[in-house]
């Protein structure tokens, strides 16, 4: 997996986490809510992107694929956590 698979596999995770969050708030669900709606749809899209990129190596690959895009959806949210702490609620 190379930057021409992580780059689009973000740029769809966010999309769909954006999508989520959207989709919460116009439902009238509490900000939190939405947010954990948007962290569930941007880790599973960035898992399934990037194990659908790398199952043309096998199957084995293409679980690591997905591992690996959790992991990058997951290490982007940790960091967004630290670096939120700190600063005023908006909203």
């Amino acid at each position: 997996l190379g930057l021409g698979t992580l780059l689009p596999a973000t740029l769809a995770a966010e999309g769909a986490a954006l999508a989520a969050e959207w989709t919460a708030c116009q439902a009238g669900m509490a900000p939190e809510e939405g947010r954990l709606a948007g962290e569930r749809a941007g880790l599973a899209t960035s898992a399934l992107v990037c194990g659908a990129a790398a199952v043309t190596a096998g199957p084995a690959a293409a679980v690591g694929g997905a591992i690996v895009g959790a992991a990058l959806w997951l290490a982007g949210s940790a960091v967004a956590a630290v670096t939120a702490r700190g600063r005023p609620e908006r909203g």
